[in-house]
């Protein structure tokens, strides 16, 4: 029946065509139409509903189609029936109404959607109820309304109320049902049967397609063909609307056929079988006209619908005879088309004589609006290329290719110029027109509409980009090679000021300026800048910084609107639109956020009109923007995860719940360790730009970081180990509002051979391992020590013979080294010797190991006794032998006679040491030798001589007495009583010697009674010791002799030995120690 009313009118309708684009004077609204390409169903669709997460769905011929935006889903119903009414509850469950068949779909545990038909539990006799037109919820009751009956399910349990012959479409209106009955007028439903209304006999013969609140105690009620009434619901009084607004309203509808449609917050919303869709006010004017010149797909508008999600909504979705569309119907954007006539791109917008007027590259246009009817037109004789527009008192001059022409009423006047004019400036100040050109700037003067060119101002050659007149007078130009120029001007000539580094500005390579609440500002691609008067420099702007950053590429402070900024900045190779507003506070509030909504362009230009409109004109064509329009743009919306995938094509979850339904937590065995998230956000204003963030809960504790914002709507995890895991995803719309966080919660087993039971078995077995390694090394110890023990006992007595024999060799060798000991002290002077001839005298000798390295020797030739203390090379064996060498060797220089000097003597004692031990210097050879210290004494004379190896002599005389007569040499040390004399030795030994001299110093003394002189090795002060374990030293050892003069030499002998024997303590002996003292 409806099919065949919608062939007959829609025949009858061909012979006319409105466009009534006119009414939608600022343009047409944002559409976006889907095809069947789009939602891959059949092309009719009839009613759409959306779920408390912001899911869509639309009735569609095949099925019911499900959108998330970002894909759709067609969910099919019994019987393959034509779906046409749809509605929903507060739980989420959708009810679905079609041909023959009616029921609900909702989601299974794993979220995918299934339809439960209802109308399979009806006897025979019911189920002829041919459609369900309309659907309503009620609480917990579900009405089915089709036009010969009504289906009441209400907890589960299915009643039919029968309607009359003459049943229409059952209605809702403020929890009240109404039904237009073709024989009885208007009917109201009161229990299960519907009655008469009060006065709705008045609708007799009427088809009433909606009833919608209008004021209070009364209603809507539109008809077919009938036009619209207001029913009082208390007096029940129908009127119809009587005034010019709805006359004009009444002939469209009769001439496209109403056929639904809604209330909106401040207006209606009509939708007609030909006619696309009417937004009205409640005076019945009609505010717009979306059709097809509007960009509507399909005029023939089954179902229309607006989005829940705020009370300023922006959205209106339509169910069309062919497709679905999406209006932004409540925005406060608009656009006009190209196919107005707006072929090329606007330059500049002006309001004059409240039209707007449109400079572009193809000439200049009219925008006439005349009451509801805007109209677009070329102005005759301005073909071609127009940039800029000025306005004096009534004229409106426009700067266009060689030319300026002058509008003023209907008149218009062009004036050749000599090159393309690209700014206009009017001066008050100097009566002035600037006209900035390709090459400078023109002052030119209007005078009886005639256009008179004064001159070129000098120096100036670039292209001028703007024009500001500051407060005193003076002229800012900012030109082609981004130069800021200063004129001012006096009776005789015009003064121009450069400004760049030196004046505070610094190369850029963009330059735009402006002038706001009486400031000149500079905007540049890095910073805003500001002119300061007093120091006639350009300083950094404190006042506008905070809120205009860089790139800011065109600014306007439109003196009309003292508060407001308009600005257009650069932003990855397209202009975005700012919008700042000065607060009285003198802070600033950015108001910004609509213009997220203009698609990515160029914006050549941007002008609010006097009513506040803002027109934008840019390269993919002309917007407005009006800013009194109420729009949320921070309404809530939700991230829905929409599909989760185990591997490529096994799906987990299907995406869809009830409200507050708990997800189940799967748990997956770990060959499922691969999962691929899809999902979508349910804001639908340019859906394809929501950008998304997510981060797994579990993946990474050290960094649960949400991800960068993405466009891309899957996310892909791959190996993930056992464990509790929880995906997080949030979005946000192209106003950057966050959306709610989608979670999806799910665990992954262990493998199996990392579950309990696999550790307790691995314990298991690595204690019987444990055990039989324990088992078998036992009794490989076992073997390995009967083994052992054999060879323990060859090896014992292999040992035992070995330490026989060392012992054995070591009998051997100390007897020897016994037996050397021996022989050297033979070899050293005996006692008794000593004793007859320095009988006030004491030998310290202390060899560190059983043989010496160090020597004491004497000799008495005549009246001289010849006494030396003597220290070789090492010590032990090796140093024996070097002593018994030396001995030796001086028993045979004295024996050979001759002069006997201690230098002479020791020179020889050299030379012999040199020629036994083969000496001759070369590399590698041996180094061996002695230092010595050695005395001639000559009792009758007292005279001393003393010649040195290394060795020095000390003597130590009574201080009173004079000091021994030598030059140098002499280091003294002295007590109260005494002092010590150290005679130095040569620096070279008794051996090879890379620096020695010929011969050594013979030094002669003359001797004092109690004079006492000592001879000594280094092995006393070397010897390492005491407290903090360190060598005696020099100077300690020559205070102690100083301190041991009163006593006697034997005395001293034993004070010595007692204090080396203390210093030394638990110390090894580290050398060999011979002293001689000696007192005369």
């Amino acid at each position: 029946m409806m099919q065949k009313l919608i062939l007959l009118v829609f025949t009858f309708l061909m012979f006319f065509h409105y466009s009534f684009s006119q009414y939608n004077r600022y343009g047409e609204p944002f559409i976006k139409n889907y095809s069947i390409k789009d939602y891959d169903a059949y092309s009719q669709n009839w009613a759409t509903v959306q779920d408390q997460s912001g899911l869509l769905y639309f009735a569609n011929n095949l099925g019911v189609i499900q959108f998330d935006g970002t894909n759709w889903n067609l969910i099919k119903i019994n019987k393959a029936a034509m779906v046409r009414s749809l509605a929903i509850d507060s739980n989420g469950i959708v009810y679905v109404g079609a041909e023959n068949e009616f029921g609900y779909i909702s989601p299974d545990n794993q979220g995918r959607m299934h339809y439960y038909s209802l109308s399979d539990s009806l006897n025979s006799s019911e189920q002829d109820f041919s459609i369900i037109e309309k659907i309503y919820v009620t609480d917990s009751t579900i009405l089915f309304c089709a036009f010969k009956k009504i289906f009441k399910y209400h907890k589960g349990t299915l009643k039919s109320i029968e309607l009359p012959k003459g049943g229409f479409y059952s209605l809702k209106v403020r929890n009240e049902f109404y039904m237009g009955e073709y024989f009885q007028g208007l009917m109201k439903l009161k229990g299960n049967s519907f009655i008469p209304s009060n006065g709705g006999e008045f609708y007799k013969g009427k088809d009433i397609f909606l009833i919608l609140p209008y004021q209070k105690n009364k209603v809507l009620i539109g008809t077919r063909i009938n036009g619209l009434f207001i029913y009082n619901t208390v007096t029940g009084k129908s009127i119809q609307p009587v005034n010019d607004n709805y006359n004009e309203l009444h002939n469209y509808l009769k001439d496209h056929i109403l056929y639904g449609g809604l209330k909106n917050k401040n207006s209606y919303i009509i939708n007609t079988l030909y006619g696309g869709i009417l937004k009205i006010d409640s005076s019945f004017k009609i505010q717009e006209i979306y059709n097809k010149v509007s960009g509507l797909q399909d005029e023939i508008v089954l179902g229309a619908f607006h989005e829940k999600n705020s009370d300023n909504r922006q959205l209106l979705w339509c169910a069309l005879n062919n497709g679905i569309s999406k209006i932004e119907f409540n925005s406060a954007f608009r656009k006009i088309k190209k196919n107005t006539g707006l072929e090329n791109e606007i330059l500049d917008i002006i309001s004059y004589k409240n039209e707007m007027y449109f400079a572009s590259l193809n000439g200049v246009y009219k925008y006439e609006i005349k009451g509801q009817k805007p109209k677009i037109k070329l102005i005759e004789n301005t073909e071609g290329e127009y940039w800029s527009f000025l306005m004096i008192n009534d004229k409106l001059l426009i700067g266009g290719a060689y030319n300026i022409t002058i509008i003023q009423n209907n008149s218009i006047k062009t004036f050749e110029t000599d090159n393309m004019v690209y700014k206009l400036l009017y001066s008050k100040t100097h009566d002035k027109i600037f006209v900035g050109v390709g090459d400078g700037l023109y002052v030119y003067s209007l005078n009886n509409n005639q256009l008179i060119k004064h001159h070129k101002i000098k120096g100036i050659t670039q292209r001028i980009y703007d024009i500001i007149e500051d407060d005193n007078g003076n002229i800012w130009l900012t030109t082609g090679n981004n130069a800021l120029i200063k004129l001012q001007f006096n009776a005789k000539d015009t003064l121009i000021n450069f400004y760049n580094n030196k004046k505070g500005l610094p190369t850029t390579e963009s330059l735009y300026a402006f002038k706001w609440n009486e400031n000149i500002f500079l905007s540049t691609k890095y910073k805003t800048f500001q002119y300061n008067q007093e120091m006639d420099s350009i300083i950094e702007s404190n006042t506008l910084d905070s809120v205009i950053q860089a790139n800011i590429v065109y600014i306007d402070g439109f003196e009309k609107e003292k508060n407001n900024l308009w600005l257009i900045s650069n932003k990855k190779g397209y202009n975005e639109v700012k919008h700042i507003r000065k607060n009285p506070d003198q802070t600033f509030t950015d108001l910004s956020t609509p213009f997220s909504r203009l698609p990515e362009c160029v914006i050549n230009t941007i002008y609010p009109d006097d009513e506040g409109v803002l027109w934008i004109a840019t390269s993919e064509g002309l917007f407005t923007y009006n800013p009194k329009t109420k729009v949320s743009y921070d309404d809530p919306f939700n991230t829905l995860i929409r599909r989760v995938y185990i591997g490529e094509d096994s799906i987990l979850y299907h995406g869809n719940r009830l409200v507050n339904e708990k997800q189940i937590v799967p748990v997956l065995e770990y060959k499922h360790n691969g999962l691929t998230f899809h999902y979508s956000a349910t804001s639908y204003i340019e859906e394809s730009e929501n950008q998304f963030s997510y981060f797994l809960e579990g993946f990474n504790e050290a960094s649960n970081e949400w991800s960068k914002w993405s466009t891309e709507t899957k996310k892909e995890y791959t190996n993930l180990r056992e464990g509790t895991y929880t995906f997080k995803v949030k979005a946000r719309n192209i106003y950057g509002t966050e959306s709610s966080i989608a979670t999806y919660s799910f665990k992954i087993e262990p493998p199996w051979y990392r579950t309990i039971f696999a550790y307790i078995g691995y314990f298991i077995l690595l204690v019987i391992l444990i055990y039989i390694i324990v088992k078998l090394n036992i009794r490989r110890l076992e073997a390995d020590k009967e083994h052992l023990e054999g060879v323990v006992k060859e090896r014992t007595a292999e040992i035992r013979h070995q330490r026989d024999q060392i012992e054995k060799q070591h009998d051997e060798i100390t007897a020897s080294i016994k037996y050397a000991k021996r022989i050297q002290r033979a070899l050293l002077p005996p006692d008794e010797l000593l004793f007859s001839r320095l009988p006030n005298h004491f030998v310290l000798f202390k060899p560190r190991d059983v043989v010496s390295g160090d020597f004491y020797w004497m000799k008495q030739e005549g009246d001289l006794t010849l006494i030396t203390a003597a220290d070789c090379t090492g010590h032990g064996v090796p140093g024996a032998f070097m002593s018994m060498l030396g001995m030796a060797f001086l028993n045979e220089i004295v024996k050979n006679g001759g002069v006997l000097t201690a230098g002479r003597i020791l020179t020889q004692l050299r030379d012999k040491v040199k020629t036994s031990l083969r000496q001759t210097g070369k590399e590698g050879e041996a180094k061996d030798g002695m230092d010595i210290a050695f005395c001639v004494i000559d009792k009758k004379t007292r005279k001393l001589q003393y010649a040195g190896a290394y060795n020095p002599l000390f003597l130590i005389r009574d201080t009173n007495k004079p000091a021994p007569e030598l030059t140098e040499g002499i280091k003294t040390v002295s007590n109260e009583t005494h002092t010590l004399y150290e005679v130095k030795a040569d620096k070279m030994p008794i051996g090879i010697h890379i620096q020695e001299k010929d011969k050594f110093t013979n030094v002669e003394l003359d001797l004092l009674e109690n004079d006492t002189i000592y001879m000594f090795s280094d092995g006393y002060a070397d010897q390492i010791g005491g407290p903090k374990n360190r060598k005696f030293m020099s100077k300690p050892f020559k205070n102690l002799l100083l301190e041991l003069q009163p006593e006697t030499m034997d005395q001293q002998k034993r004070s010595l030995n007692l204090t080396i024997e203390n210093w030394k303590g638990d110390q090894e002996q580290v050398d060999d120690i011979v002293l001689i003292g000696i007192r005369m």
